[in-house]
Formats: C-alpha cells, sequence, structure tokens
C-alpha cells in the first residue's frame, strides 16, 4: 500500500468510513498475525491481539492524521499487546497452558533472524558488563553448546567454576530482561538460539 493511498484511508478513517477500515484491515491483520503469532505460537491468542489492535485503532480513529507510519503504529501496538499478555501469562496459568499447548516450531523468517539478532546484541551488552571468564563461560555454554564439562576443559577451570559462572550470568541476564523488556529470559534465549 503505498503512502498516498494509505493517508487517504486514514482521513476517511477518521471520520468513520468502515470501507476504509476494512480495507487497512485487509491490507495489514494477515502482517499483524504473522508478527505476533512468532512470539505466542497460538492461533486464537494470536487472533484475539490482532483484533485488539484493530479494535484500538478504531476507537483512536480521530488521532489517526497525526500517524506518520501507520505499518509501525500497528506492529507498535501489536508488540506491546503480546508482550503484555507475556507479562500476564508468568502470572496467569490459563494463558501460558493456552502458549505452550499451541506451541508449533514453524521456518524462521527473516524478521525473525532481526529480532533474534536485535536481542543477540542486547544479550551481548549486558554480558560485557560481566568479568571475562564468565562472559567465555556463557559463549562456550549457551553459544556453542558445550557441556560444562567440555567448557572446563577448554578454559582449564572445574566443573563447579563453570557452573558457578554460569549462574552468575543467568542471574544478570534473567535480572535485565525483567526489566527492560518484562518478560522471561528463557523467551529471548528460545527467539535467539532457534533462529
Amino acid at each position: 500500500m503505498d503512502d498516498l493511498n494509505e493517508k487517504f484511508l486514514l482521513t476517511q478513517i477518521s471520520i468513520g468510513d468502515d470501507a476504509a477500515f476494512s480495507e487497512i484491515y485487509a491490507a495489514y491483520q494477515p502482517l499483524l498475525y504473522r508478527f505476533v503469532n512468532r512470539f505466542l505460537k497460538s492461533t486464537a491468542i494470536s487472533e484475539e491481539i490482532c483484533q485488539d489492535v484493530f479494535i484500538k485503532l478504531w476507537e483512536k480513529r480521530q488521532n489517526l492524521l497525526y500517524i506518520e507510519s501507520l505499518k509501525s503504529y500497528l506492529f507498535t501496538l501489536a508488540k506491546n499487546q503480546a508482550f503484555n499478555l507475556l507479562k500476564r501469562s508468568s502470572l496467569d496459568n490459563n494463558i501460558k497452558a493456552e502458549i505452550l499447548y499451541s506451541y508449533i516450531p514453524e521456518e524462521n523468517t527473516i524478521e525473525d533472524k532481526l529480532h533474534a539478532d536485535e536481542y543477540m546484541q542486547y544479550i551481548e551488552k549486558v554480558l560485557n558488563t560481566l568479568p571475562l571468564q564468565s562472559r567465555e563461560v556463557f559463549r562456550l555454554c549457551r553459544q556453542l553448546g558445550k557441556t560444562y564439562d567440555e567448557a572446563a576443559n577448554d578454559l582449564g577451570i572445574s566443573r563447579n567454576g563453570i557452573k558457578k559462572h554460569m549462574v552468575r550470568s543467568m542471574k544478570v541476564l534473567k535480572y535485565n530482561v525483567q526489566r527492560d523488556f518484562g518478560i522471561p529470559l528463557s523467551i529471548i534465549l528460545a527467539i535467539i538460539f532457534n533462529s
């Protein structure tokens, strides 16, 4: 959808034009659904979040003329909805059960790779605050998939030393991810290491 047509449709939606809203919905709903479903892996919940995004768009239609990029606006709403749901799911066992029940590994897309790269840069930034030895242990065990015994052999330290470094690294990462994203570290690690 080109910018001119999008601006026209947004103007029409802002005055309550259902047909213009339907056109925007048809253009963006499949993209939003794929984006959200990558995080949640649940058809029902992903569809519900997409519906919520478009309901918010309709409810805020008078403000649409101030939006620079509709695509960015919609994706930001969808990401926020998904992350809010993930935050709630740590407390709500029904949501967690639905997400886990619906989890189906899927082929990775370029978009998945970009998100994984962004998260990896974040993880690297946090790891850079740790001592060099802890960073190296994390790299060997998490990034290269070595066992504690293999990492201990490579670094010339005890298996117990490897375990202590990993515990320290994981505590720091868990704290930072929870503080900055409000989601469990395991979700970000799954995105990084499964893409």
